[in-house]
């Protein structure tokens, strides 16, 4: 076997599948725009992520009157957008931001977060939902026959109503979602395709006339929250693939980006289709990604049980090692499961997931000892929601024999434990998040 031949004759059906690929993509009608959104803030003493916040909100406010739909009952203008930001902390941090945030008297917002630190019976039942709505393959306009976006629409008075979905990296695969605009806190290139696929995902010949193309509809943030916070530090990274080994010479979109491209079109060719002439991981997002993976993939001069030319050349294979040293998803922090029970008829609490095999909860509640603080919303924020879920409702309509033997796996929630942060928060409609003892993600 001659590895040099086989790796040549493979380069060479690669670069023609990936050609004839790249050749297609461009081809296609244009449905997705970006522009960048300045988010420079230059005051030190000013509060950073309330500044972030605002911007966010005036830019939710400049995309959906220039992406939105007609609601032909009451003539009143209607969009869905999505936010997509890098961690969970900020994503509800800044849904409570927009609960509470004046928008004015011609705009009222109804808002939701969704990502993965969410009681699983809680995020199911989101989960129904926003499958439902979001399935808009017979047309834009299907959104106006849901029950809870139609009861919202005749309740406000406002001419403009904006529902947002507030997301991280849940929402960028398996979700087959349609959204009439998004906006975007960048940690990689990869994310940002992914999330770009969301928009207009079922309604795209709307936009291959002219008259549509005359606004982008994606926004990405100038810098992510991190990167406004430590500037000259790693910040597209968990997530991301910058490191100690790849650090980025400047966190500014405009630098990392180019800016003419996405403005004329976002599709995966940046992705498939690896730069050559001027190609440079230090300064440029998408070269970063593609020298990472060649990294990973083909760096034939790897060896070891943690590569995988290890893998495919040695015997690495028969042994654990490799699953023991590459672990999938690992986090140097502690990981614990929690069940929210019922504590009495009208109070629940947390209760740890314990060692048997049952892994049944143990007996005493567990929020103190963690430090979770339960947080209820305010009568208005809860106005503001864009669904209601009722848990002691959900949790006796699914779990009616539930008994000290028997727990249900639906009332599941999985927390870090930080070795530094000794307080938690909790909000039902929000989920669960650390309080941030530095203010950083």
């Amino acid at each position: 076997m001659n590895i040099e031949k086989d790796r040549d004759f493979f380069r060479g059906k690669y670069k023609k599948f990936i050609t004839k690929r790249c050749n297609k993509l461009s081809k296609e009608p244009v449905y997705r725009r970006a522009k960048i959104i300045d988010c420079m803030v230059d005051n030190e003493f000013e509060d950073i992520e309330n500044r972030y916040f605002q911007i966010i909100s005036e830019s939710i406010i400049d995309f959906h009157l220039h992406h939105n739909n007609i609601d032909p009952k009451t003539g009143k203008t209607v969009s869905i957008g999505v936010i997509r930001m890098a961690n969970v902390p900020p994503c509800i941090d800044l849904t409570k931001f927009l609960l509470r945030n004046d928008f004015g008297n011609d705009f009222e917002i109804r808002t939701m977060a969704y990502h993965s630190s969410q009681v699983l019976l809680m995020r199911n039942e989101q989960e129904k939902y926003l499958d439902k709505v979001l399935n808009r393959k017979n047309g834009a306009e299907s959104i106006f026959s849901d029950n809870i976006i139609r009861k919202h629409i005749n309740e406000i008075d406002a001419k403009n109503i904006i529902f947002v979905l507030v997301v991280t990296s849940i929402e960028e695969v398996g979700r087959d979602h349609c959204f009439d605009w998004g906006i975007i806190e960048p940690s990689s290139f990869r994310s940002i395709i992914q999330l770009s696929g969301r928009v207009i995902r079922h309604i795209q010949n709307k936009y291959t006339n002219e008259k549509c193309l005359n606004y982008p509809n994606i926004g990405i943030l100038q810098y992510n929250l991190k990167g406004l916070k430590i500037d000259g530090k790693l910040s597209f990274n968990k997530p991301g693939f910058e490191s100690s080994e790849h650090i980025l010479e400047s966190h500014d979109m405009y630098d990392l980006v180019n800016i003419e491209e996405i403005s004329k079109k976002i599709d995966s060719i940046p992705r498939i289709m690896k730069n050559e002439t001027d190609f440079n991981p230090n300064k440029n997002l998408i070269d970063l990604e593609h020298e990472c993976l060649h990294e990973l993939l083909t760096n034939y001069d790897q060896q070891g049980a943690n590569t995988l030319e290890g893998w495919n050349q040695g015997f690495w294979w028969v042994t654990g090692l490799p699953q023991a040293i590459v672990r999938f998803r690992y986090n140097n922090e502690e990981e614990r499961i929690l069940y929210l029970l019922p504590e009495n008829d009208d109070n629940f609490d947390f209760y740890e997931k314990g060692a048997n095999d049952q892994g049944e909860p143990v007996k005493n509640p567990i929020r103190n000892t963690l430090g979770i603080n339960v947080e209820d919303l305010s009568e208005n924020e809860i106005k503001r929601l864009w669904i209601y879920r009722d848990y002691k409702k959900l949790f006796e309509e699914n779990v009616q024999n539930y008994t000290e033997s028997f727990f249900p796996f639906c009332a599941e929630i999985k927390i870090i434990v930080y070795k530094n942060i000794k307080e938690y928060r909790y909000i039902d409609q929000l989920g669960l998040t650390r309080i941030k003892m530095d203010k950083m993600y």
